[in-house]
């Protein structure tokens, strides 16, 4: 088996950083004090019923809060790609005409 070189390790790393990004077991995985700070970092409210914390509720909040930043995220790259496509087309008609 091959050695990993520190740039590897790293690259590794960094490809497990994102893919937590974009997966909610890492909220499923968290300590019911981590959630509590995430809850509270996020200002979601409810979660506490006097003798124990909500999971299920907190995680629940967490994922749509997710969701609707991937939305935001997708509609606004949707958005610029769609621009540089009007654009690239706009040239190209240009380049056409000017020929």
């Amino acid at each position: 088996m091959a050695k990993t070189t520190a740039k590897e390790a790293e690259i590794m790393k960094l490809i497990k950083k994102i893919n937590n990004l974009f997966s909610y077991d890492r909220y499923y995985k968290m300590s019911d004090d981590n959630l509590e700070k995430e809850a509270t970092k996020y200002k979601i409210g409810g979660y506490f019923d006097g003798r124990i914390i909500r999971r299920g509720k907190i995680i629940e909040q967490l994922i749509a809060k997710d969701n609707a930043s991937m939305f935001k995220r997708s509609l606004i790259i949707s958005t610029f790609t769609l621009i540089v496509a009007a654009i690239s087309l706009i040239i190209s008609v240009i380049a056409i005409f000017l020929k």
